[in-house]
Parts: structure tokens; C-alpha cells; sequence
């Protein structure tokens, strides 16, 4: 069994190595931008999450090439890290909090960013026929995990297979409907 080692967070204002190098290689309008970007709150609006697309082009489109690149790439390292923290986090929760063994806890089905990737392989839908957490609405949590985007990827090109339902299904028990997302991919692929 692995041994659980807790990870020490740096203290406030101390940058992980990998941050402090990115950071140093970044002139401050890239840095600005990315902070921007990044920002989860539109002005007059306190506490909404969401990107705000006008600024990011304003910020982006200044930019000489170069700062671009470098910026496009610092917020590139940045995404894959936060989303690498997130996916360990949550397989330490399940093994601390909810005594799940940890070789069962790495199994679990969770968005990554190759699942993400893959999930833009999969035919676009309109997403308001769609359930919330439908593996075919572009940008849900099923729609970033490699399992289930494989799955319905497979189910997709067999044309035979169907692909189910999960939405409220509880733990345990088989899906019954065949998915609202995967049938309306199927309709825009034979269209």
C-alpha cells in the first residue's frame, strides 16, 4: 500500500519553482494578461465565474508575437498544472476522506487533459437538449474524462453500440436510457 505523504503548501508570496521561472521569463504586459485572464470576476458583477472574452482579445491582440507566444504558453503550463493538482487532490480526498484504497483511487474516472482533448473529438450538439453532465456537451466534466469520451467515441464509430444515459443514475445499477447527446450526435452525423 502507498504510503500517503501530505504535500506542504508554500507559504504566501513563495511561487513553486516551476511558477517562479515562468513568471521570470514573462515581461509584465504578459503577466498582466494572464492575470486578466485568469480573473474570475467581470467588473460589476462580483463573484460570477466566466471568461470574459472582450478583454482577452483586447489584452491578446496588443501584444507583440513574441509576447504572445510566451503568454499563450504560460497560460497553457498553468492550465495543465492546475488541472494535474486537481485530479491528485481528488484522489487524495477519496483515500483520506473516504477510505477508498489508493490503486482503486487512481482507477477513477476523472477529467484530464488528454480526456479534454478527446472530448473535442466528439460531434458538437446543441447543448440545451442535452443533460447537464452529458458526455457530448462540450466543456462537462464527462465530456474531459478519457473513459467515457472513449467510450462514447467507440459508440460513436460502431454506430451499433449505444451509448447510455448516466444522469441520475445510482451507484450500483445499469443505465437504462440511451443518451439524449449521443442520439442527437448520431442524427448531425448522418444529416
Amino acid at each position: 500500500m502507498k504510503k500517503l505523504v501530505k504535500q506542504k503548501t508554500p507559504p504566501a508570496g513563495v511561487l513553486p519553482e516551476s511558477l517562479e521561472k515562468t513568471e521570470r521569463r514573462l515581461p509584465a504586459a504578459a503577466l498582466k494578461a494572464l492575470a486578466v485572464l485568469a480573473s474570475h470576476t467581470e467588473a460589476g458583477k462580483p463573484g460570477e465565474y466566466g471568461w470574459i472574452p472582450e478583454k482577452a482579445a483586447a489584452l491578446l491582440g496588443s501584444m507583440p508575437k513574441g509576447e504572445l507566444v510566451d503568454t499563450v504558453l504560460a497560460l497553457t503550463e498553468r492550465f495543465v498544472m492546475a488541472v494535474t493538482a486537481m485530479r491528485e487532490e481528488t484522489i487524495t480526498l477519496a483515500i483520506c476522506e473516504f477510505g477508498m484504497h489508493p490503486h482503486e483511487a487512481e482507477k477513477l474516472n476523472l477529467p484530464t487533459m488528454l480526456g479534454s482533448l478527446a472530448g473535442l473529438g466528439l460531434p458538437a450538439i446543441d447543448a440545451a437538449n442535452a443533460c447537464a453532465t452529458c458526455a457530448f456537451r462540450q466543456g462537462s466534466c464527462a465530456n474531459q474524462c478519457p473513459a467515457t469520451v472513449s467510450d462514447a467515441l467507440g459508440c460513436i464509430e460502431s454506430k451499433g453500440s449505444p451509448f447510455f444515459c448516466h444522469e441520475g443514475v445510482a451507484t450500483g445499477t445499469d443505465p437504462k436510457r440511451v443518451c439524449r447527446g449521443y442520439a442527437l450526435a448520431l442524427k448531425a452525423l448522418n444529416a
